[in-house]
């Protein structure tokens, strides 16, 4: 059986300027039934951070077994992971990771005192909704 994920929103909290580092909550619909979870992130790399929050995705929920498989046995526990519109909302989440990357490292090298605090408060209401109509 396969299990489909389609992604909701990605909202911004915790933001910490020192360190760059947020927790970003996710909310996602895996075959028809809503999941969130949040985890910290350090908003450095985008490519690599897409590929953290991808993973912590698909990897939600999901136990390995304690004991060693035989062949025959992993290929019966296997259930293929789809993200729904996959080149779409990859290139969404690049895109919001990238602004988010590129806003934290602005925010640690300016020493404007108004554009620090007007990049602060914009992390407290960033967010991505991918289902916008």
């Amino acid at each position: 059986m396969q299990t489909i994920i389609k992604l909701e929103y990605v909202k911004v909290y915790n933001f910490d300027p020192k360190t760059t580092q947020a927790e970003l909550e996710i909310c996602f619909n895996e075959n028809g039934e809503v999941k969130k979870f949040s985890q910290q992130y350090i908003l450095k790399n985008p490519d690599k951070l897409l590929d953290k929050v991808f993973i912590a995705i698909k990897s939600k929920d999901r136990v390995l077994p304690a004991a060693p498989l035989s062949a025959e046995e992993m290929l019966e526990m296997y259930s293929p992971i789809i993200i729904e519109k996959p080149e779409e909302t990859e290139e969404k989440m690049f895109n919001f990771l990238r602004f988010l990357c590129e806003k934290a490292s602005r925010m640690k090298k300016t020493t404007n005192a108004s554009e620090y605090m007007q990049l602060f408060n914009e992390f407290k209401t960033i967010s991505l909704y991918f289902d916008q109509k």
